[in-house]
């Protein structure tokens, strides 16, 4: 890469100050940070690894200076199309630059030829992300392939992939087996391709619901080549585990069947790291689709597609209709030089250093208030606990409770509930089985939470649990003397 000199601007080549009055040493000294955040950039884009971190000062003076590149910055500009980057309020400006937006209609990781500030930033959030799963995670596949950062969550993310699988496919394979998971986003994103979904039925063993394998085999066998592909999930919410990928992939590389990966919170569990290493080692993997606010801490709207084979990731990037909003590669760009490989090495870590806490704490509030914390081995990120002592209706006072008390997240599944999504009855929503057989409350250590979070939790939740406990209490109390009048009267 070619050295540059910003300080060749100001001091000329005979050595003498260009700004009269202004020493040439005090004008290399100032100008040597801005020529070293250059340097920064340009080792990132040749050494195609993640930077040490920034401070936030340099990192938006490096903003500023990426945004100038892009056409609706250059002074002498005249844009004479319909889409020139105009604004109609100048505080929008305070947003950032990128106002172009990424990619061109036929690809969204293409070059913007009107934004190469922009194109620069795409590159190194790239760059940075592959870094991370390559060498962070141990996700050495990625060596020979690439990753595609979507500005789109993750169920239309899955939803590109199912239109790029459906593009390369006989017209005659319409159908998706899923596995079983009771979030709304991948019912919709099969549903909203016009392609049939056919429901692998979970199994509950002890506590744990996980998907039927037997079952999936046998659908598979069935529907044989009208099937398009697989969807299985890694990240769930108690008391589902994750999808055994590992025994999948191995099924449909024996039946050649596409197999995409539902991986929205998983990056930040070795364990499910592992079981993506082993399932395109040993197996069959299209797409793993990773969401990048749960995983990376950003603002909602972004994912990262990645998976062994280069040509289909970048497929992916073509299926995306029209220009993308920059947003979301921005913010990202942002925190991946802020926190640096190290810092999101560490925030994973402390994560899992917090893990025991986090069971310990919330097993004890279970066993104070008469209830257990649910054994779901293989599920390191959300757990749950029994609320048997509990009725339906109180348990949707639980719910309300935490949350008008500031604990959000927490998850109150009573039982008996059904649900129609597009279509499809769903028994036992929420638990992802036709009957749990118990109403239970989810909550999770994910990656973000803090050791004092932890300790607030289990007292917050506990003060809730007894305090419905003291309004039924007060209930029966009220009956009983209600009975006592009626028999004074009789």
């Amino acid at each position: 890469m070619p050295k540059l000199d910003i300080a060749g601007v100001l001091i000329g080549a005979n050595g003498k100050s260009a700004a009269s009055g202004i020493p040439v040493n005090h004008l290399r000294v100032g100008l040597s940070a801005h020529s070293s955040l250059l340097s920064h950039l340009l080792r990132t884009l040749s050494n195609r690894v993640l930077p040490p971190p920034l401070p936030p000062p340099q990192i938006l003076a490096l903003l500023h200076l990426l945004t100038s590149l892009d056409t609706q910055n250059h002074p002498q500009n005249i844009g004479c199309g319909e889409r020139e980057a105009r604004l109609a309020s100048s505080l929008l400006l305070s947003r950032g630059g990128l106002i172009h937006g990424i990619g061109r209609s036929g690809d969204v990781n293409e070059m913007q030829p009107k934004a190469a500030g922009s194109s620069v930033i795409c590159c190194v959030v790239k760059i940075g992300v592959k870094d991370l799963l390559q060498n962070s995670l141990k996700m050495a596949f990625l060596k020979k392939s690439t990753v595609t950062v979507l500005p789109t969550c993750t169920g239309l993310s899955i939803l590109l992939c199912l239109l790029t699988l459906k593009k390369s496919s006989p017209p005659t394979a319409t159908k998706v087996l899923w596995c079983r998971i009771d979030q709304k986003s991948c019912i919709k994103s099969v549903q909203s391709c016009g392609l049939t979904l056919l429901t692998v039925p979970t199994k509950k063993v002890n506590d744990t619901v996980t998907t039927d394998l037997v079952a999936l085999s046998s659908l598979l066998a069935f529907h044989g080549s009208s099937v398009l592909c697989c969807i299985t999930t890694t990240s769930c919410f108690a008391p589902r585990v994750p999808d055994d990928i590992v025994s999948i992939s191995k099924i449909l590389k024996s039946k050649n069947t596409p197999h995409l990966i539902n991986n929205a919170y998983g990056l930040q569990s070795n364990f499910i790291n592992d079981m993506l290493v082993q399932s395109v080692n040993k197996g069959r993997v299209d797409y793993v689709v990773s969401s990048l606010d749960k995983n990376f801490m950003v603002p909602v709207g972004g994912a990262v597609v990645f998976g062994p084979d280069k040509g289909k990731i970048k497929d992916v990037g073509k299926m995306y209709p029209g220009r993308a909003n920059g947003r979301v590669v921005e913010d990202l760009f942002v925190s991946l030089l802020e926190v640096g490989r190290e810092g999101y090495e560490e925030l994973w870590e402390y994560r899992r250093r917090l893990l025991p806490k986090f069971v310990k704490v919330f097993g004890e509030v279970a066993e104070a208030n008469g209830e257990r914390l649910l054994k779901t081995e293989g599920n390191d990120i959300s757990f749950g606990m029994t609320l048997e002592n509990f009725t339906n209706e109180e348990c949707g006072d639980i719910g309300s409770m935490l949350f008008t008390r500031c604990l959000s997240g927490c998850r109150v599944v009573p039982t008996g509930v059904s649900k129609n999504i597009g279509g499809e009855e769903f028994r036992g929503f929420g638990s992802s089985t036709d009957d749990y057989g118990v109403c239970y409350l989810t909550a999770a250590c994910a990656v973000g939470m803090k050791e004092r979070e932890v300790n607030e939790f289990g007292k917050r939740l506990d003060s809730c649990l007894k305090e419905v406990v003291k309004k039924r209490e007060k209930r029966e109390r009220k009956k009983e003397k209600e009975k006592e009048k009626e028999k004074e009267k009789e």
